[in-house]
């Protein structure tokens, strides 16, 4: 309603507030040249249709329809424009963490909200319509959950700040390692020993340490992959759990469930990097020969 501004960046319209009629006066007067477009009479635009029909049955209706329309849309663009510049406070107090403070936001009127959910999904590239908005709006309210707002984006509250993260798509991979070995994968090493060479890696690998875990405990080959459906793990003094329940305990996005490094064998998932052994495969005193892990900084 407020229809194209006077300016927008380095555009600048000199002539948008005059009617056609005193243009076409002022070249006719001054000998100046001007071009019609063809178009303007084609009613396959919408815009056209306005022009042609709506708008001429309104000044047929009332001879005061375009003055009181201008006006109209000068208090409009007045508004607009105090609202935006609100709006624009609003979203930079908001901001936290690389997204926004959901309880600031949820004190906001509805008017200075739209606007502000409106810059932050156009910020993060993301079409905008009236129904995404409504929708994240409801999600704000109830300030937990995720909303899916096109193919490629997901919008997450994660302890009170909506995040817009980018939908991954899951690719499994499983390698299996060598029997005798010492294997590196991107930034992971793992390393087979016994008791005598162990203090030799510990003192001599420039890696950060991560695990030590008894090899003959493992059954069967050994596999680095990532997550499956069912994977569980326990954990020391902790119950068993589903793989899927720590994850979503530590608020993991979905990028990082799916890129999480496990070492599984015959039985199943025995370490997850970043939550440590299942208790089935700690060294105890009768340990002869290890497995050990290090992140390559």
């Amino acid at each position: 309603m407020c229809s194209i501004p006077e300016k927008r960046g380095n555009i600048v319209r000199p002539l948008i507030n005059f009617k056609r009629e005193e243009i076409e006066e002022y070249c006719h007067k001054n000998n100046l040249e001007f071009v019609v477009d063809s178009t303007n009479l084609e009613e396959k635009f919408l815009r056209n249709k306005i022009r042609l029909n709506i708008i001429l049955k309104f000044k047929e209706i009332s001879s005061c329809f375009e003055k009181k329309m201008f006006t109209m849309l000068c208090t409009l663009k007045q508004d607009e424009e105090f609202l935006n510049i609100v709006a624009e406070k609003e979203f930079e107090d908001s901001k936290e963490l690389g997204g926004l403070n959901i309880k600031k936001l949820n004190l906001l009127h509805d008017s200075i909200l739209n606007r502000i959910i409106f810059k932050f999904l156009s910020y993060n590239g993301v079409e905008v319509n009236s129904n995404i908005i409504n929708k994240i709006k409801i999600l704000f309210k109830k300030g937990v959950g995720r909303q899916q707002l096109n193919k490629n984006n997901i919008i997450s509250l994660k302890k009170g700040i909506a995040l817009i993260e980018k939908k991954s798509y899951f690719v499994p991979f499983e390698i299996k390692l060598p029997g005798d070995f010492e294997f590196c994968y991107k930034n992971l090493c793992f390393i087979r020993c016994d008791v005598e060479r162990y203090n030799y890696f510990i003192n001599n690998v420039n890696y950060l340490f991560l695990f030590k875990l008894d090899y003959d405990k493992i059954v069967g080959d050994v596999y680095l992959r990532n997550k499956k459906v069912k994977d569980r793990i326990k954990l020391r003094n902790r119950p068993t759990k589903s793989l899927k329940a720590l994850m979503q305990e530590k608020r993991l996005s979905q990028i990082k469930k799916n890129g999480l490094f496990l070492l599984s064998d015959d039985v199943g998932v025995f370490w997850a990097f970043g939550f440590g052994l299942d208790v089935r495969v700690l060294p105890d005193k009768f340990s002869k020969n290890f497995l050990l892990g290090f992140e390559i900084l």
